[in-house]
């Protein structure tokens, strides 16, 4: 995923953890636990904590999905 953006990087491990945690019935329709931080993420996504930040802002500017309080909601289908 060298050549993938930061935001969409983000994004697909978003979804990957939905739908994972979706077949194991643990998400619920559009949303599911998420306790990792910032700075846990960038860890995972081999991204600086900024990319992680930024990538995070847009994907709540674009109404994609929102973290908060160890939760994920994603808004589209």
């Amino acid at each position: 995923m060298g050549q993938t953006s930061a935001t969409a990087r983000l994004a697909h491990f978003y979804c990957e953890l939905y739908l994972r945690m979706r077949f194991a019935g643990v998400a619920q329709e559009n949303r599911f636990d998420l306790e990792l931080t910032q700075e846990e993420l960038s860890d995972v996504l081999g991204l600086s904590l900024v990319h992680v930040n930024r990538s995070i802002k847009g994907l709540r500017a674009k109404e994609l999905g929102v973290q908060s309080r160890g939760v994920m909601v994603h808004h589209r289908s």
